[in-house]
């Protein structure tokens, strides 16, 4: 059975595809929600992970940002249905680039990284 939906699963990889920026795109819908007062400061890329999670790729990336005078650290992360899309969006977000991070006005510790708010730090929005 296992087999099979692999098999299944590789042969929709390509249909699915163009949907990627779909995906982010609602990804960043739902991560918004209610995040329109939150404050927006520069943050950095602390670490990057790629790893198969079967039929997708995942990228995570681990950043830090100061608010309310500390240090605070999230992750973010973007699904792709191929290795090579994953490993560029993992090149054009090295570590130590800068990301634009939104955070909770007194609960800094709440953050999220949106594509929206890169246009601040990248000029493509990149995110």
């Amino acid at each position: 059975m296992h087999v099979i939906a692999f098999v299944i699963a590789q042969l929709l990889r390509p249909l699915l595809s163009p949907f990627t920026g779909l995906d982010h795109a609602l990804q960043d819908f739902f991560r918004g929600i209610g995040t329109n007062a939150w404050y927006v400061t520069n943050g950095t890329v602390e670490s990057i992970q790629l790893k198969s999670t079967g039929h997708m790729w995942r990228v995570t990336l681990a950043y830090s940002y100061s608010a309310e005078t500390e240090r605070w650290s999230g992750k973010t992360f973007r699904q792709f249905v191929f290795e090579r899309q994953a490993l560029r969006y993992a090149q054009a977000h090295p570590i130590g680039s800068t990301v634009a991070v939104r955070y909770g006005p007194g609960k800094p510790e709440e953050s999220v990284v949106l594509k929206y708010d890169q246009r601040t730090v990248h000029p493509e929005g990149s995110i």
